[in-house]
């Protein structure tokens, strides 16, 4: 049975060894994914959810260990303003402070961004975690793996005054709905951590 309506902004953290899921090879994200949605389906069933990856590899000389109690404290993975992100030109542009796919679990995962076609894998959690691997040799020449989910209250995020056409990204007064958009803004950027309702480790 779901307990998240009783967590009262108690942030939980769970842990699942993955040693098969590295960025040198292509896991099967089925499988993987899987496991990670039944994560949610125990934990949050019922809660729309905002699911950000982070990767180790962007926060090079840390340790997982340091970088959960960090993101535990200040409530996002974004702790230094002086560290540039791959969007950081969009980031300021349209005052975007997170990226992350929102998703729900009734009585099964939906998830608006990944659907049809777009979820070959079958899971929302796995298309996320293949769209870093794959979408990353892209961006960036190299995979990336995932090591830490941040998963937020979609409540608490409103969407980035942003929409997109064939020209690219567009200011808007009238953004993407919260469900289908995977840019926001923290309604109370003072308490980014009162948003973040849960963490899920990747140890390899």
């Amino acid at each position: 049975m779901s307990n998240w309506r009783n967590m009262k902004n108690s942030m939980k953290v769970f842990t699942t060894k993955i040693p098969e899921y590295n960025s040198e090879q292509s896991p099967d994200f089925s499988k993987i994914g899987a496991k990670l949605d039944n994560i949610v389906k125990e934990n949050f069933a019922g809660k729309w959810l905002a699911v950000r990856g982070v990767s180790l590899q962007d926060h090079p000389g840390r340790s997982l260990a340091w970088l959960v109690e960090k993101i535990k404290e200040v409530g996002t993975d974004r702790y230094d303003p002086q560290r540039k992100g791959v969007h950081d030109d969009l980031d300021k542009d349209f005052g975007i402070d997170t990226h992350a796919v929102p998703m729900i679990y009734k009585d099964e995962m939906v998830c608006p961004h990944y659907s049809g076609e777009r979820c070959e894998t079958g899971s929302a959690i796995g298309e996320l975690l293949n769209d870093c691997h794959g979408g990353a040799v892209v961006d960036r020449g190299y995979a990336l793996r995932i090591d830490v989910l941040l998963l937020y209250d979609l409540d608490q995020l409103t969407p980035a005054p942003l929409t997109w056409t064939d020209e690219g990204p567009t200011h808007t007064n009238s953004p993407i709905s919260p469900q289908e958009t995977c840019t926001f803004i923290f309604k109370n950027p003072t308490d980014k951590k009162g948003a973040l309702l849960g963490l899920i480790l990747l140890e390899r």
